[in-house]
């Protein structure tokens, strides 16, 4: 609705087509309901600037419902892009930094979106966490100390994050995480430390292979490597993926309690079945009693990649396998991946370093796919019914 008072009006449009013709025609609707049509306008979109790939899409559904946000990786520019069914790219953000984004997640109310960059070194540990408003009416950047592959808004205003701490070990430095929070007023509070609960340990050969660059000798041992975090439904909880660990910490975020821990060595759940297992994982999906997993499968000889559906039981203490995807001609995707459930129970993956985004029916049948030109990785992924 716009007041009838004065001659000049401003609506925000979105999803407009890159380097296209668009025909804009206001019209006016009177109070007494007689509506007035004024002259066409032409508008000339912008084409896409140098760095987005070439999208090819295949499809044996209707592709006219529903769009997809993911981020890319591999490319000189970060990029967060929103694309169509028909794969047509209809938003995107490109951020002044050029450092990696490994985590992209729509707000609760599917109005903005929350991702973080941050150097990958472990070395140089300031990053920015942005949030951008879907419609263009803000865009927010806030920098923060070793922020590291995970951030979420609170409910409250301001946002969680995983922090990646560090301090003397052995004949090196240990790496590990933590959950801090930042809130409304930008004061930031420590909730949670993994070195607080669990002793260093060499639970995989992954951990030591981090150096500082210009003296080889001084070793960084990445211990717990969290990549997910997920704030509860009821915003009580933080949820904790550590891929080091292949496993999934539930915690209380008012105290810091270890409530529990799902999966890998210290795991408080047993599997039953088959299948019911990680090997250095993302988080994609949680709802109570039920987890969509994407699991690397860094450690399976030989390597291989899948989507792994986990339901557990927080009572009886048991977790076992619902649903596995694996990866197209059994390829293993070295890092990243991604993995949501539809309205339609269909499960939409990204197999990040194939540069594909696939959805399965619920009888396993590919009926879509997105593929990006080789060198450009698919990141994370979300699904919006519209803009």
């Amino acid at each position: 609705w716009q007041s009838p008072e004065g001659s000049e009006h401003v609506i925000h449009t979105g999803a407009l087509r890159p380097d296209s013709t668009i025909q804009v025609r206001a019209q006016v609707r009177s109070s007494e309901g007689s509506i007035e049509s004024m002259e066409s306008v032409s508008l000339q979109t912008q084409p896409l600037p140098v760095g987005f790939p070439e999208i090819t899409v295949q499809a044996t559904e209707d592709v006219s419902r529903g769009l997809v946000l993911t981020h890319l990786l591999s490319t000189e520019k970060s990029i967060v892009m929103i694309v169509n069914r028909k794969g047509q790219l209809v938003w995107y953000t490109i951020p002044e930094s050029d450092e990696r984004i490994l985590s992209v997640h729509l707000s609760p109310d599917g109005e903005s979106l929350w991702f973080a960059q941050h150097p990958t070194n472990y070395i140089d540990v300031e990053g920015t966490t942005h949030h951008v408003a879907l419609n263009g009416s803000f865009y927010e950047e806030h920098r923060v100390d070793r922020i590291h592959s995970g951030v979420a808004e609170l409910p409250e205003g301001g946002f969680g994050y995983i922090y990646k701490a560090d301090g003397d070990w052995d004949d090196g430095t240990l790496l590990w995480d933590e959950i801090w929070e930042r809130d409304a007023q930008g004061v930031d509070r420590k909730v949670f430390s993994l070195r607080d609960h669990f002793d260093p340990q060499r639970l995989c050969s992954h951990w030591d292979l981090t150096y500082i660059e210009d003296d080889p000798t001084a070793a960084y041992f990445d211990w717990s490597h969290a990549n997910s975090l997920v704030l509860s439904e009821d915003a009580s909880a933080w949820y904790l993926l550590v891929r080091h660990f292949d496993a999934l910490l539930k915690i209380d975020r008012a105290t810091g309690e270890l409530l529990w821990t799902l999966g890998g060595p210290y795991s408080d759940f047993e599997a039953v079945g088959e299948g019911a297992f990680m090997s250095h994982p993302h988080l994609s999906e949680l709802e109570d009693g039920r987890i969509i997993f994407f699991d690397n499968g860094t450690h399976y000889s030989p390597p291989g990649s899948r989507v792994a559906v986990i339901r557990y039981d927080d009572e009886a203490m048991t977790m076992e396998l619902e649903r596995e995807i694996r990866a197209p001609g059994g390829h293993y995707v070295s890092e990243l991946g991604d993995a949501i459930e539809l309205s339609n129970e269909s499960i939409m993956t990204s197999w990040s370093s194939l540069g594909l985004i696939e959805e399965y029916s619920p009888a396993m049948e590919t009926v879509w796919s997105l593929s990006l030109e080789l060198g450009y990785y698919t990141g994370r992924i979300s699904w919006l019914e519209s803009l």
